[in-house]
């Protein structure tokens, strides 16, 4: 099911806001927590955080995280396909299964798990004991970064991140006139281009454009606050100049 106009920008504020608040000082932390927690539950991977991680590594609750992207990535596939089987059957049936849901879930998914991906890979190199230094995890110190359980995760974010930024030409790709002459690939660009306007459809990219560059910025420079806060500002009147929704 499509989202409102409305909800669009509001879903992205909700699930940046507790990431960039992460970083910001402790007494924030009341507030902070439940942003996670709604932040969290839009982001598909509720209750993940806060049920299963008890009792258990820091490097499996990471990879718990991926959960829901592994599920979309088996789900996407198999309902474009089905979709376009039906239209050889039912176009009855056809009409009540529209596939606008797609781009809803990718942007459900994209921001956290590209968040989960460039921590996992956040590795600064610090001393050691002897004077030389050693890569070791930005959240769990104990970690070697590379090694162990944690270069199989590392494998798998940096695959990811690939993905991530791929996805961004693939959306403007898919919503140009070209990918019309292939149903699948039709399918996919009307799902991506849906909530804008007609000139706009491009816009998708944008969309996921905004939360990568959030992010990495979030995670490589986690204590500027102030060219974070600023990129949003510059966001606002951004979208209120093209107004991109329909």
């Amino acid at each position: 099911v499509p989202l409102p106009k409305w909800s669009y920008s509001l879903l992205f504020y909700i699930q940046v806001a507790p990431l960039v608040s992460l970083h910001f000082p402790p007494s924030f932390n009341i507030i902070g927590k439940y942003l996670m927690y709604v932040s969290s539950a839009l982001s598909l991977y509720f209750p993940y955080d806060f049920c299963l991680y008890n009792g258990i590594s820091t490097l499996d609750s990471y990879a718990l995280r991926y959960i829901p992207v592994i599920t979309a990535l088996f789900i996407i596939p198999m309902t474009v396909v089905l979709r376009y089987c039906l239209t050889k059957f039912s176009p009855i049936i056809l009409s009540t299964f529209n596939g606008h849901g797609i781009w809803t879930i990718l942007l459900l998914l994209y921001t956290h798990t590209v968040y989960t991906a460039t921590t996992v890979l956040n590795c600064p190199r610090i001393p050691n004991e002897n004077g030389s230094f050693v890569s070791r995890w930005y959240v769990d110190g104990s970690v070697k970064c590379f090694s162990d359980g944690h270069l199989p995760l590392s494998l798998f974010s940096l695959l990811w991140i690939l993905i991530s930024v791929i996805v961004l030409p693939v959306c403007i790709l898919l919503t140009q006139k070209k990918s019309k002459k292939h149903a699948i690939l039709k399918e996919l660009g009307s799902s991506l281009k849906h909530p804008f306007k007609k000139y706009l459809g491009f816009w998708c990219a944008v969309e996921l454009f905004r939360r990568l560059f959030i992010v990495i910025f979030i995670t490589v420079f986690p204590d500027n606050h102030t060219i974070i806060l600023l990129f949003l500002m510059i966001l606002i009147l951004f979208y209120g100049y093209f107004n991109p929704y329909k």
